[in-house]
């Protein structure tokens, strides 16, 4: 932060002081600018997560926190635990729903092994499909699954 700033040639700022983002982010939120980039499945959390960069009048305030992405965009945040966390089973939360079809997925897998017929296993964009039909818009993490199903 600069009290004073002098234009020769260059910029120069007299009186400097540096500035904490502590500081700002209760003072200044209607100011900031925030950009969330990069969103992940997270292992750790079970949701999905993305990277915040925070500005003031283009000035770097935070940059990479992790934040939670379903209160930014429910949709894509809903698609990603979808994909990743369900069908790629990386979520460490049992559900019956899905041990129940991932034994069914293996039966199926193991009989057209036997009879060399590919013709009844399910790909990527099917399970996504049914998954998509069948889970509430609300679902868009473990802990909102789980909620939901005890309702």
């Amino acid at each position: 932060m600069a009290a004073e700033i002098l234009e020769t040639t260059r910029r120069y700022g007299r009186t400097v002081a540096q500035i904490s983002p502590d500081w700002i982010m209760p003072l200044a939120e209607h100011l900031l600018k925030h950009q969330y980039v990069d969103p992940f499945w997270s292992d750790k959390n079970e949701s999905v997560m993305a990277l915040r960069n925070t500005t003031l009048y283009g000035l770097p305030i935070q940059s990479r926190q992790r934040v939670t992405y379903a209160t930014v965009d429910p949709d894509l945040s809903r698609k990603i635990f979808i994909d990743q966390g369900l069908i790629e089973g990386r979520i460490r939360t049992d559900f019956d729903f899905l041990t129940h079809n991932q034994l069914l997925m293996e039966d199926v897998a193991n009989l057209a092994n036997k009879t060399r017929q590919r013709q009844f296993v399910v790909d990527t964009y099917v399970l996504s499909r049914f998954y998509s039909a069948r889970l509430p818009p609300e679902a868009t993490d473990c802990r909102a699954l789980k909620s939901l199903l005890k309702k």
